[in-house]
């Protein structure tokens, strides 16, 4: 119930401002990672951040891309790197409706460093964690197929392996089988001799 003001579909119940009890437990759960140790300050400052941000979000989602990529919300170079080697095209369309098109727009104009500041970490906060089990027990039934009693002798090298490839089978289907063999044959000389030539 927390969570539930971040996501713009609620913005317009609560125009005229939220109740007192709302973002009491998120602020309790970020002032760990601030830098301010005021609880009440810091819960205040971001139920006016937020209040601020759906008043305007009307205005504001009109400048939402309409596709961005999901694998480089953060713009680390090596990360990157590694995608566009990997040939992936991991873009989506935008809905302007959900906590990932805030805080694209948050990152979009700079509005986390100096407007924001909170309402960008409680978006960040938001994203990271699941917010349901759904993806852990969806992973253990995986993990049940996988290490059947056919399998019980697997090494968790193996299993680790497999587990990766089962669960981020979309990731791995668009994945290149040239630029795959050839990256496999870079690794040894026996490879590159059986693979490439």
């Amino acid at each position: 119930m927390d969570l539930s003001p971040l996501s713009p579909v609620n913005f317009n119940s609560f125009k005229h401002g939220l109740p007192k009890t709302a973002l009491k437990v998120l602020s309790k759960n970020l002032i760990r990672i601030t830098v301010n140790d005021n609880l009440k300050e810091f819960h205040q400052k971001l139920r006016e951040e937020l209040l601020s941000f759906g008043n305007n979000w009307d205005n504001l989602k009109k400048s939402v891309e309409d596709e961005y990529d999901f694998e480089n919300f953060d713009s680390e170079d090596e990360y990157q790197e590694a995608e566009e080697t990997a040939g992936l095209n991991m873009t989506c369309k935008t809905c302007k409706n959900c906590a990932c098109c805030c805080l694209k727009l948050l990152v979009k104009y700079n509005l986390y460093s100096n407007a924001y500041t909170n309402l960008s970490l409680a978006y960040n906060y938001l994203l990271t964690l699941p917010v349901t089990q759904v993806a852990c027990e969806r992973s253990f039934s995986t993990l049940k197929f996988i290490k059947n009693r056919l399998r019980n002798t697997l090494t968790n090298e193996h299993l680790e392996a497999f587990m990766l490839m089962s669960v981020e089978k979309r990731t791995l289907v668009s994945i290149d089988d040239d630029i795959l063999i050839d990256r496999i044959g870079k690794t040894s000389e026996v490879m590159k001799k059986n693979l490439i030539m």
